[in-house]
């Protein structure tokens, strides 16, 4: 009872949310992306020969952009900050948008034309190669598709591109974080009078 009477599980639940704003120790937004558009199909690598770094309408973090069932072409320079201190592996963070369908936009990522993996609405976080070092400019280039649009939760007729950046991540923090929203929800499924619960509970509190 004593969890109860001091809201442990409560209290915990805030810190996590807390530390897990902290995972990413540093963040740069990525320059505004140039699109082009696509009929559904088009091929992936005509798209993005076709595509110029001056050519296509111009995005800005939070503008609305695309249209349902087409394919596209994101692109944009970004360059490694030199300054960032290391503590821990790199990343884009790419939130295009949401679809209101499945898993969708969803975006074959390339680095100057290395594939080097994709993201869709529910995988954001693609991670940077070492060899991709500060300062050099890159050319990030995505290929996807935007979805129908609508058919699980209704959404405006276009995308709106959230703030992507290049993150650096905490990985001690992420997987204390990890760890300890696994214990926490393992504690609120086991019956209050559970010696489990409660011992999880403590070290929850004691962490």
């Amino acid at each position: 009872m004593i969890h109860e009477a001091r809201f442990t599980a409560d209290k915990s639940d805030y810190l996590l949310r807390l530390l897990q704003a902290r995972v990413y120790c540093a963040v740069r937004d990525l320059p505004p992306f140039r699109v082009n558009l696509y009929p559904a199909g088009h091929d992936a690598a005509a798209g993005e020969a076709e595509q110029t770094e001056s050519s296509g309408e111009l995005v800005h973090a939070d503008d609305y952009w695309g249209a349902w069932n087409r394919d596209f072409v994101l692109t944009c320079r970004f360059a490694l900050p030199a300054d960032w201190r290391g503590r821990g592996p790199l990343a884009l963070w790419l939130p295009l948008g949401e679809a209101g369908d499945f898993s969708h936009p969803e975006a074959l990522a390339r680095v100057d034309g290395r594939r080097f993996g994709a993201c869709d609405r529910n995988h954001q976080e693609l991670e940077l190669a070492a060899e991709w070092g500060a300062g050099a400019a890159h050319l990030l280039s995505l290929h996807g598709w935007t979805g129908l649009g609508g058919q699980i939760f209704a959404q405006p007729g276009k995308l709106q591109l959230r703030h992507c950046q290049v993150v650096e991540i905490d990985p001690r923090l992420r997987a204390f974080v990890a760890q300890a929203r696994v214990a926490l929800g393992s504690a609120r499924k086991l019956a209050e009078d559970a010696p489990a619960r409660a011992r999880l509970l403590n070290a929850l509190d004691a962490a």
